[in-house]
C-alpha cells in the first residue's frame, strides 16, 4: 500500500528503510506507521519507555500500548517521544509532528486527548 511505503532512512537507519509519515492520509494510516516504526525498532514497550526516560521524556509503556492499539491520533508529546525512542533521526521528528497536525486540522478523527477528555491543542490556525 502506498500510504505506508518505505523510503530513505528515517525509520530504522541501519536497515536503509524509512516509514514516510507524510504519506498518511488518515489517522488510522498514521497510527499504522507508528506501529510499524515500533515493530521495526525491535524494542519492547519497556525498552521504549526506558529510552524515552533517558532523554527526559515520558512514554509510559501502558499508554504506548493503548495508543498503538487504537486508530486515534496520539498526543504530539507521545509521537515525538516514540519516534525518538525508536531511533528516528532528530531531523525527521518535525515531519512526524507536522503530519500529525495536518491530520488534526483535516479533522479526520478525534485526537487521543479528546477521546480521553483532556485538553488538546486547537486547530484554529486552519486555512
Amino acid at each position: 500500500m502506498a500510504s505506508t511505503g518505505d523510503r530513505g532512512n528515517a525509520g530504522k537507519p541501519e536497515d536503509g528503510g524509512e516509514l514516510a509519515p507524510e504519506t498518511a492520509r488518515t489517522s488510522a494510516e498514521y497510527v499504522a506507521l507508528l506501529r510499524r516504526l515500533k515493530e521495526r525498532s525491535g524494542l519492547t514497550y519497556r525498552q521504549l519507555e526506558q529510552r524515552a526516560a533517558e532523554r527526559g521524556e515520558v512514554l509510559a509503556r501502558s499508554t504506548l500500548a493503548d495508543v498503538l492499539r487504537r486508530d486515534a491520533l496520539p498526543r504530539a508529546e507521545v509521537v515525538s517521544a516514540l519516534v525518538r525512542a525508536c531511533g528516528v533521526p532528530e531531523t525527521a521528528v518535525p515531519t512526524w509532528l507536522a503530519v500529525r497536525e495536518r491530520l488534526v486540522v483535516m479533522g479526520d478523527a478525534p485526537r487521543e486527548e479528546e477521546r480521553q477528555g483532556g485538553a488538546g491543542r486547537g486547530s484554529g490556525d486552519g486555512p
